[in-house]
């Protein structure tokens, strides 16, 4: 039987996460029970305006961000050569580096809030937690109320500053969750390396909402109201400013995100948005992208954030059992699936991981999986001429 410690400190967090203004509103409206799933699929189309086209961020958006270590200057060099092949702006977001202290902080918070969950007791059967989402996660993203970084905690004053100093970094690797705050249940207890919450894991998970917490506070008045978010591993179709202005128009108002490229699940499953007579792009023999639905797309190497988007995903995120649980990537493929995120995928994808240098995440240069484009820009221009490699 558990207590009630692990709702409160939800609640704590989640006041100071999102600031006084809506406290009466949050204390009245958060409840055990899981929110409505977002219903889809979508309604109404959006439309272009010829004259705010902006081809530099791919004609749809504000800004694109570039995640990289700084130390990686290979990485930095070749997106420099796909950046000005493709006639692109963009900013370079430096990634946090897994051997930091925050990400020693950030664990020890972990570790301190799954133990007053478990009150520091034999583990209880997973489903055991009733976790519960806050049911005011959409009135909050629709606010214009700013959505801080709970980390890193730089005021001596804040009210968990006195908390993450008392956490210790735990001895044991902690296991990854899946689904909402599931534990693998593995009874060996050997954990396989894919489910180990590794510092790695933690510092991909920070770096990337430190770029949608960006996207997240944009105006609402200002521009598209769109932010992509790039890794810097990356190749692109030739034509993609091309293929993304003739799919734009086929997107429903109302998403959240949607993945420019994508790994480890056929996407092509989701209901088809765009129709089959959509032109092929401006180059001969193009890969012709397709809208869908999205169903559970992995890898987080290029998508694109509308600003609700943006607030929407940094909420679910930010929240104190969900937070930094599982590789960020498998973190999003469950809120698509479980209809937390209105998500579109492009089919076949126009971004790729090329996967030919070393990870920074995993051993090798990554995951087996592989994707391939039509045209890569990179692939055209030949491996010889780029570093790295």
């Amino acid at each position: 039987m558990y207590s009630t410690r692990p709702s409160l400190i939800a609640v704590m967090f989640w006041l100071i996460l999102i600031g006084s203004t809506t406290l009466t509103m949050i204390i009245l409206n958060l409840s055990p029970n899981l929110s409505p799933e977002i219903p889809i699929p979508f309604h109404r189309l959006i439309s272009i305006k010829p004259e705010i086209i902006n081809q530099e961020h791919l004609g749809v958006s504000d800004r694109i961000y570039v995640l990289s270590l700084p130390k990686r200057r290979d990485r930095r060099e070749n997106m420099e050569v796909l950046r000005r092949a493709l006639n692109l702006t963009w900013s370079y977001q430096s990634a946090l580096a897994a051997d930091g202290g925050l990400v020693a902080e950030i664990l020890g918070w972990v570790a301190s809030v799954r133990d007053d969950i478990f009150l520091g007791k034999e583990r209880q059967p997973p489903r055991a937690f009733n976790f519960s989402w806050p049911l005011d996660i959409d009135d909050i993203a629709r606010s214009t109320t700013e959505i801080p970084l709970l980390f890193p905690i730089q005021d001596s004053h804040h009210p968990l500053r006195k908390l993450v100093q008392s956490t210790v970094v735990p001895d044991q690797p902690l296991e990854c969750t899946t689904h909402n705050y599931d534990f693998p249940g593995n009874t060996t207890r050997i954990v396989p390396e894919y489910l180990i919450l590794t510092p790695a894991k933690v510092a991909c998970w920070h770096s990337h909402i430190s770029v949608i917490t960006q996207i997240a506070n944009f105006s609402p008045t200002d521009g598209y109201g769109v932010g992509i978010i790039l890794e810097d591993d990356i190749d692109m179709e030739e034509d993609i400013g091309q293929q993304i202005m003739a799919l734009w128009p086929h997107l429903p108002t109302d998403w959240d995100i949607i993945f420019l490229g994508h790994c480890w699940s056929d996407e092509s499953r989701g209901a088809a948005l765009t129709p089959e007579s959509l032109p092929l792009g401006a180059i001969g023999r193009s890969s012709g992208s397709r809208l869908h639905l999205s169903t559970s797309p992995q890898c987080t190497h290029a998508y694109a954030l509308s600003r609700l988007g943006a607030r929407r995903l940094l909420l679910h995120l930010q929240y104190p059992p969900f937070a930094y649980s599982r590789a960020i990537d498998q973190a999003l493929a469950w809120l698509v699936k479980s209809g937390r995120l209105r998500s579109v995928s492009v089919v076949p994808s126009l971004v790729i991981q090329r996967r030919v240098t070393r990870s920074d995440i995993t051993s090798g240069v990554g995951s087996p999986w592989r994707d391939y484009l039509v045209h890569g820009v990179l692939d055209n221009i030949g491996s010889a001429n780029l570093t790295g490699l």
